[in-house]
């Protein structure tokens, strides 16, 4: 080995103005002992071996810069009485970043000779940064002060350079420099009795600082002690030290994720040295531990071993964590398993006033595994029985379960651990930090251990078992990025997750998301997409995409087993007819909370509302949601589908809510438009209608509930409760305007066992003015109609306002055969909804409740259809009454046909000569023969007619009508009609 050490005195000038990299040029060594500060920016090269036998400082604003692949040697001078260690001090930086293939390390010179083992520690120093963070001393700005706080770091023998040895400041984002793929080894040399130095020291180290993919291997002291600072650090390894893994004091105020520990034994007789704890946290330390900033640590994703549960005890400290004077962290997602000890010590009261508070000391969704200290019971984890120490492993989804990992060399969870599927927190909204990871803990299907580490060259590391993260798994927390649902996957939800700032959530078809009760959290699963949000969740006829209850997954469910999850709420920005809104002459951006789900203080989540008309949430097409409705109160439940003020940039159709018990779907307000909508024996109503909602419906199917073979279980309510406002704006434009073509409604069953006279088509009230057309309304318990006060009445029978043209009601269990009997209160208005404008009280003769397509002889097909609005391209021709006609769309995709609830068998087609042109009006004269008739057209085209005696033979008129605008006109009079004198006669409009 080649010393520079003789040429102190003649390279004495030089080494005040060169760095130690160009002197070793001088002399072409390969291993180089260090006898100078680094002063100027320097590099240390792989194909060079470094000696530290002192303590070397980077100072003056220097960088040193370390190869990947170098290795650095420290050692004990015994002739100087001086240990090797780095130090990087305020100012200056270190760039050590190595690779995964290449790693920088830092060992003890004594392994280039020998083959050490856990009882050689203490062999060199350690790694020391320095920084100019803000401390948690007096008057500093966390406490309305600008004191430069400093301190000289402890654990290190300043030999009289403060200067050098100092740390703190006023830079929270101060950089260091970066340390990436290292490992040191064997360190911390014990100066004075009791005082090591810890592994890697990070003293008021700032966040522009990086940290990541570091190892400490059997250090006599800490693995790292964070002193203050604000640096974040991920895949940490924390080797067999000897005391803490993690130390934490001062104020730290970083991020960390996949931390991972394992921890030593006291040997086999347990006389040797083992670990203490896992993680030694204080907030401050004397005289400061009351001031802010407290350490307020945030850590995702961390993996601790302990020194085994069943080892032998070094002690009763080997415990996973010691918390005291205001530490005020949080650990979310991770793992504390295989300690001799217990699990949790806090010592003071001002940390058992920090505890359970979300932003101080806070523990959620973690896995305490086995310690030996424990008897079994929750309160043996623990050092003295707090309520806060027992509330920390038994609360906020916290769970003393078996960890199920491969192996303590393997510390990934098995294929069916509970680490993949338990409920895992999501990661704070814009932090761009942390990672997702669909496990709790450190490692998933990858252990990142190998390769770079010292543990995996000992041969204690093993990824030989196939790990493979099972599809799907519990949704653990909001989707706050664009992101896609998988097929392969299924999803879990015990709790509500949000679709917010500004995400869009891509559902692909064939997906199953099952919702479930979290009894543990006390929550339920539930979907909701905020305002400025979005959800892509387009499945097909072949493919659906499937929302239902967990349970669903081993159980055959029946109608009887509702409520066992929340639902999907869409909350989007259209106008609400609240006072103020642009309908009134005003500009007022009012927005409402959701009402039938707990806000929980997400009052922001949970509000819809606004200003546009058209905003769009995203699609729904082909969507099952069944047994739903979690009641989280007494007659509070929620709707399968929940829209708020969801715009008509937004799509929907395709959609079945199955056995859901609140609503099928309500709007509150908005403007989005649906069609092919299945509402299937919900409890409540089956479409519910509030706060001016404007949108447009076609196709709209409700298959009703009754209550049981005998009477007493839950059926559904009205068909449909439609609300123009609600208090206080029930007087306020817009009123609920929907228009809607071609539904089909059918009750509980006429003749079912009555649930209530509650069981009626409809229930209108406080200024409802929607309209109906060309639809369907038949086999109820109850009344067709019920509208409860005058300002409905007032809206009743006028074109734009309340109005139902063109339907067919069929029959009523409530009626005694007469018009007034089908209403509830027998108003006139009433009366002449149901008997005029085209509707008529008639057997609507359907093929059956499985099968409502009319049968070939139905009247739907005959009876006069209102005319489609002119220039409107939502809705399409139909030549029938109500949502069917020759096709049972309900097949193949809905949760009804696959529970045989529908029957396509019979062979249905539409009479000939019914036509897929609107007639808008006619005229026919028996006597005289005369004939009007006019039909919407388009310029240019021209169109034939046809008629039949009886809709099976048919004779073409031989007439030809030019069109040279939106309606053609045809007319004829006299004995010129060959339908002179004919009754029954049916007319067919075609386009040549």
């Amino acid at each position: 080995m080649k010393l520079i050490t003789n040429l102190t005195v003649k390279f004495k000038f030089f080494m005040s103005s060169l760095s130690l990299l160009i002197l070793s040029n001088f002399i072409n060594a390969e291993e180089i002992t260090l006898i100078g500060n680094i002063t100027t920016d320097t590099t240390w090269s792989a194909s060079n071996e470094y000696i530290l036998d002192k303590p070397i400082f980077v100072t003056d604003g220097a960088t040193l810069t370390i190869e990947a692949g170098t290795t650095i040697y420290g050692t004990e001078n015994l002739d100087a009485g001086t240990f090797g260690s780095l130090i990087v001090t305020r100012g200056s930086k270190i760039n050590a970043v190595g690779t995964a293939e290449a790693p920088i390390v830092f060992t003890a010179l004594d392994a280039k000779t020998a083959d050490l083992t856990l009882d050689d520690t203490s062999l060199w120093g350690g790694i020391i940064i320095l920084g100019k963070a803000i401390l948690n001393d007096a008057g500093n700005p966390f406490l309305g002060g600008d004191t430069l706080n400093e301190r000289v770091i402890e654990g290190f023998p300043s030999g009289g350079n403060d200067d050098l040895v100092s740390y703190g400041g006023l830079d929270d984002k101060d950089n260091s420099g970066e340390l990436k793929y290292v490992s040191i080894r064997y360190g911390g040399y014990e100066f004075a009795a009791n005082n090591e130095i810890n592994g890697l020291t990070l003293g008021a180290v700032g966040s522009g600082t990086k940290i990541s993919y570091v190892e400490v291997y059997n250090n006599s002291d800490d693995g790292i002690e964070f002193f203050g600072g604000t640096v974040d650090t991920h895949h940490m390894v924390m080797a067999f030290n000897e005391d803490e893994s993690f130390d934490i004091d001062q104020g730290y105020r970083g991020r960390g994720q996949f931390w991972f520990a394992i921890q030593k034994d006291g040997g086999v007789d347990g006389t040797g040295t083992g670990s203490n704890y896992g993680g030694e946290h204080d907030g401050g330390d004397s005289p400061t531990k009351t001031l802010e900033p407290f350490a307020r640590v945030k850590v995702y994703n961390a993996t601790w071993l302990g020194a085994g549960a069943d080892a032998t005890e070094y002690g009763q400290s080997n415990y996973a964590f010691r918390l005291k004077d205001n530490f005020a962290g949080q650990y979310y997602n991770s793992v504390f398993h295989d300690f001799e000890g217990k699990a949790l010590r806090i010592d003071d009261a001002s940390t058992l006033e920090r505890a359970n508070t979300a932003g101080d000391l806070y523990f959620e969704n973690n896995t305490w595994g086995s310690f030996g200290a424990s008897d079994g019971s929750v309160e043996s984890l623990t050092k003295n029985s707090h309520p806060e120490e027992i509330a920390i492993l038994n609360s906020n989804g916290n769970e003393v379960a078996d960890p199920a990992i491969v192996s303590r060399k393997d510390p990934r969870p098995t294929n069916g651990s509970s680490l993949w599927t338990a409920a895992r927190t999501a990661l704070p909204a814009d932090d761009d930090f942390f990672v997702e990871a669909n496990y709790r803990g450190a490692f998933g299907e990858d252990n990142w251990l190998k390769g770079w580490t010292y543990l995996d060259a000992k041969g204690l590391v093993d990824d030989s078992e196939v790990i493979t993260a099972p599809a799907g798994g519990v949704v653990a927390g909001n989707i706050t990025t664009d992101t896609t649902w998988s097929a392969s996957n299924e999803y879990i939800l015990d709790k509500p997750i949000f679709v917010t700032d500004g995400a869009t959530l891509t559902i692909e078809a064939g997906t199953t998301i099952y919702g479930t009760e979290n009894l543990d959290a006390g929550t339920f699963g539930s979907l909701i997409v905020t305002r400025g949000s979005k959800i892509n969740a387009v499945g097909t006829a072949e493919a659906p995409i499937v929302f239902t209850a967990l349970d669903a997954k081993t159980a055959d469910l029946t109608l009887d087993d509702t409520s066992l999850w929340g639902g999907i709420i869409i909350l989007g920005k259209a106008i609400l007819n609240d006072a103020g809104n642009p309908f009134l002459g005003g500009d007022t951006l009012n927005e409402r909370v959701i009402e039938g789900f707990p806000s929980g203080g997400n009052d922001d989540l949970v509000s819809y509302g606004g200003l546009d008309d058209k905003d769009n949430s995203g699609e729904l097409k082909y969507v099952s949601i069944r047994y739903g409705g979690y009641e989280f109160a007494a007659n509070n439940e929620i709707n399968g589908l929940t829209l708020g003020a969801v715009g008509s940039g937004t799509k929907i159709s395709y959609v079945e809510v199955y056995n859901n018990s609140d609503d099928g779907i309500e709007f509150f307000g908005g403007t989005v438009d649906t069609h092919h909508m299945v509402m299937a024996f919900n409890e409540d109503e089956s479409f519910d209608i509030d706060q001016g909602y404007r949108g447009r419906g076609q196709f709209w199917f409700a298959i009703q509930k009754d209550g049981g073979v005998d009477g007493t279980g839950t059926g559904s309510n009205y068909g449909g409760e439609h609300d123009g406002g609600d208090s206080p704006t029930k007087t306020l434009e817009p009123f609920a305007r929907v228009k809607v073509y071609n539904a089909t409604w059918l009750g509980a069953g006429a003749d079912a066992t009555e649930y209530g006279q509650s069981n009626y088509a409809f229930r209108l009230k406080d200024n409802f003015a929607g309209q109906y057309y060309n639809s369907v309304f038949h086999d109820f318990e109850g009344k067709a109609l019920r509208i409860d006060d005058a300002s409905t009445l007032e809206r009743a029978n006028t074109a734009g306002d309340l109005y139902f043209e063109n339907n067919t009601w069929g029959s009523f269990g409530a009626s005694d055969g007469s018009v007034e009997s089908l209403t509830k209160n027998s108003h006139p208005e009433e009366i002449a909804i149901l008997n005029s404008n085209g509707n008529e009280v008639a057997d609507p003769a359907i093929v059956s409740r499985k099968d409502p397509r009319p049968t070939n002889g139905s009247s739907l097909w005959t009876a006069a259809r209102t005319a489609l609005p002119a220039d409107d391209d939502f809705f399409v021709e139909a030549n029938y009454r109500g949502a069917f006609g020759e096709d049972n769309w309900l097949k193949g995709w809905t949760y009804l046909d696959a529970k045989g609830l529908v029957d396509d068998s019979e062979v249905i087609t539409a009479p000939a000569g019914i036509s897929n042109l609107s007639v808008s009006s006619y005229s026919y004269n028996l006597a005289t023969g005369d004939l009007n008739i006019s039909w919407v057209s388009e310029a240019g085209k021209s169109y034939g007619l046809e008629y039949s005696l009886d809709l099976k033979t048919w004779t073409d008129l031989e007439v030809t009508v030019d069109a040279d605008g939106s309606s053609a006109v045809y007319s004829i009079s006299g004995n010129q009609n060959p339908l002179l004198g004919q009754s029954d006669v049916f007319l067919r409009v075609y386009e040549k």
